[in-house]
């Protein structure tokens, strides 16, 4: 747990959070179904890479205690594998001080991440 993955949204795809995987069985057919967390919508903030031209994002995960209970009921996704992307996501977590330092951190408890977006062409 602790892994990403991109969701075919309504209105735009969402990265989201895996929290668990859990198997469905309704009448003898089995479905596999991820239990995640969406990012919130003010974790939206972009940068350039000023030689490679690609982007970064900061992501942040809805705290459960500071949050409002209807907006951590958004956040809370399942979705089902023809809604799962085949996109691999390059996301790191980290720890921000108060000196505005960044710091990689264990990615269970992480709050908070870095996407990079990068394809094979950058690599």
């Amino acid at each position: 747990m602790g892994d990403f993955v991109m969701e075919h949204g309504k209105v735009a795809n969402e990265v989201v959070r895996i929290d668990y995987i859990l198997v469905h069985n309704w009448d003898g057919v089995r479905r596999l179904l991820v239990k995640g967390t969406r990012f919130t919508t003010e974790s939206l903030s972009t940068c350039q890479d000023p030689i490679l031209g690609s982007g970064y994002r900061r992501l942040c995960l809805p705290h459960p205690v500071t949050t409002p209970p209807a907006l951590l009921n958004d956040s809370t996704a399942l979705i089902g594998l023809p809604f799962i992307l085949p996109r691999q996501l390059y996301i790191i977590p980290i720890t921000v001080t108060a000196r505005e330092e960044i710091t990689v951190t264990d990615r269970v408890s992480a709050e908070e991440f870095l996407w990079v977006e990068r394809s094979l062409r950058w690599l």
